[in-house]
């Protein structure tokens, strides 16, 4: 893997799953960025990937996440930070702190911004408890 400050983010998506994620996991690349760089697809599966194995208490596996034809949508307009599919698409807001242990809570929604700001109140109250 190249060392964080030579990675030219414009060419991520060339890189294989296993060092993208390690980007991730090395705080280099912002999850809730993979859109920006990579086929929408892709950049859903790479975030459950990522957000899973760092919340292993959360959704396990049971997440769609392929075949959705309308993640170019979603991810601009409906839902940030989407690890996958219902009906409608699903997110990860979180951490919540809740008797000493951190939860990401699933979030199915259309309403652009939910996520993020369930996410923000997530912090929020974590940080008072």
């Amino acid at each position: 893997m190249l060392p964080s400050t030579q990675i030219v983010m414009s060419d991520i998506s060339s890189l294989p799953d296993s060092e993208i994620l390690a980007l991730l996991r090395s705080g280099s690349l912002k999850h809730y960025s993979l859109e920006h760089h990579l086929a929408p697809c892709r950049a859903v599966q790479l975030r459950q990937q990522y957000l899973l194995s760092e919340h292993p208490d959360s959704v396990r596996g049971s997440v769609p996440c392929e075949s959705y034809p309308h993640y170019d949508i979603a991810t601009k307009s409906c839902c940030e930070g989407v690890i996958g599919y219902l009906p409608v698409p699903l997110g990860l807001a979180g951490p919540l702190l809740i008797n000493g242990r951190e939860f990401s809570v699933p979030i199915a929604t259309t309403e652009g911004a939910l996520v993020a700001s369930l996410s923000r109140g997530c912090r929020a109250v974590s940080q008072r408890c």
